[in-house]
Formats: C-alpha cells, sequence, structure tokens
C-alpha cells in the first residue's frame, strides 16, 4: 500500500525524474539493507536490526520536508470503507493462512 503513494509523492515533488528516483532509491536500499544487517546482527542483537531504520526515516522527513510541496487539503476526498474492510480481512486471512502452516 505504501509504494504506490510513495510514488505518487515523487511524481507531484519531481514530475520529468519521478521513476528514475524511485528505482534509484530501491535498488540501493535493496543493495545496502542487507549488509547493514548483517553488520548489526553480528555486533549486536536482532533487536537492534530495526534501529537501522531511524537515521534512514530522519533522513526522508528532513528531505521531504524541504523539497515536498504543500498539497491543498480537498473536502471531497472520501474514505472507502467497504474497500478498507476487504483489505483488513483479506490481508488478515492472508497472514492467518500463511501462519497456520508453520509448523509448532
Amino acid at each position: 500500500m505504501i509504494p504506490p503513494k510513495g510514488l505518487s509523492v515523487l511524481g507531484q515533488a519531481f514530475p520529468a525524474r519521478a521513476a528514475g528516483i524511485w528505482s534509484a532509491g530501491t535498488a540501493v536500499a535493496s543493495g545496502v539493507a542487507p549488509a547493514i544487517a548483517g553488520a548489526i546482527l553480528d555486533h549486536g542483537s536482532s533487536r537492534t536490526t530495526f534501529l537501522m531504520r531511524l537515521p534512514v526515516v530522519a533522513g526522508a522527513l528532513a528531505v521531504g520536508t524541504v523539497w515536498i510541496p504543500k498539497d491543498s487539503p480537498t473536502s471531497h476526498a472520501r474514505v472507502d470503507v467497504g474497500g478498507a474492510v476487504f483489505s483488513i480481512v483479506g490481508l488478515g486471512g492472508l497472514g492467518a493462512g500463511l501462519t497456520s502452516l508453520i509448523p509448532v
């Protein structure tokens, strides 16, 4: 659910280069993150691997507040309650089904 919205925000902020920025960021993250996580696992615990996201999030928030243009709120936006409920039930059922396949 997050990647399409992220690409939409990038498309509004950088119309000509959104797909390139998105692809470059994904390529760098998929290449660097496993190495950083492995180094953290070697020198820490598995819980500390979640801390590697904090500098990335802080940087993204800093860059986002500067570069992403402010969008005027619209009063016409509606929440698709049926779709939200369907997504929760569907993804929850998929998760429960996959979890039940794991032997205890």
